[in-house]
């Protein structure tokens, strides 16, 4: 499915979501804790397809499967109105469709990114419980491998064991450690205090390094679905 599509998709459930559901919005001055955690499907912009022997035949890239865990500190300003600081982490990158040809066999190929999270946002309250927020969010690299198998035909003897390479190389040097993006997101709060949030990360500055891969900017872009449950920390 696509980036589009899983968005989409999540807004409309949250939206249905609000209308079973109602409850009396947080008073202005109150403070929550939010944990949240869930899953989410990124890429990369300007990543390369991969070009093998064959006539015509490019391995295009796919969305990486990940997730993020984490927790924001809310504040409400007013009764429709919050702001809020977290800390999180997630799993993200971006991932090539396995290929399989009398020549070349490529597998599970993948570049696997780990970023500690710092958003800082305000929500802003369409109606009761229901908020649309965004903001900024500060990353830091902490892993980076590109793995995969590759097998080419063409560079092994037919006597020889055929077993496909193994790459699993660390590609933190080649790219930037701190990235910047804006965060999209709506979201529902039930009257048991649970929350669904649907959200889009459109990273602004660029990750890789010039000497890896490609010339043009290389962009994080995921989406993510969490479900949370807020805390209220006032006495």
């Amino acid at each position: 499915m696509k980036t589009q599509a899983i968005l989409r998709t999540a807004f409309l459930a949250i939206c249905m979501a609000s209308a079973f559901t109602i409850k009396a919005q947080p008073e202005a001055g109150t403070f929550s804790l939010i944990p949240k955690a869930g899953i989410s499907s990124a890429s990369l912009t300007n990543v390369p397809v991969i070009l093998v022997e064959d006539p015509d035949i490019t391995i295009k890239r796919s969305f990486f499967p990940g997730f993020y865990v984490g927790a924001d500190f809310d504040y409400q300003v007013s009764d429709r109105m919050a702001v809020s600081a977290g800390l999180g982490y997630s799993f993200q990158g971006c991932t090539w469709r396995d290929y399989e040809s009398p020549k070349v066999e490529i597998r599970d190929f993948k570049i696997k990114l780990g970023y500690l999270h710092l958003p800082l946002t305000a929500s802003f309250y369409a109606f009761d419980d229901f908020a649309i927020h965004t903001g900024f969010q500060f990353s830091y690299l902490t892993h980076a491998k590109m793995q995969g198998s590759i097998y080419d035909h063409n560079f092994f003897d037919p006597l020889e064991d055929k077993t496909p390479a193994k790459i699993d190389e660390d590609i933190h040097d080649n790219l930037h450690h701190l990235d910047v993006s804006i965060p999209i997101a709506v979201s529902y709060e039930f009257d048991n205090n649970l929350i669904i949030s649907a959200q889009y990360n459109v990273g602004i500055t660029k990750i890789n390094k010039k000497s890896f891969l490609v010339t043009e900017d290389m962009r994080n872009r995921a989406v993510m679905l969490t479900v949370g449950y807020k805390f209220a920390l006032n006495p």
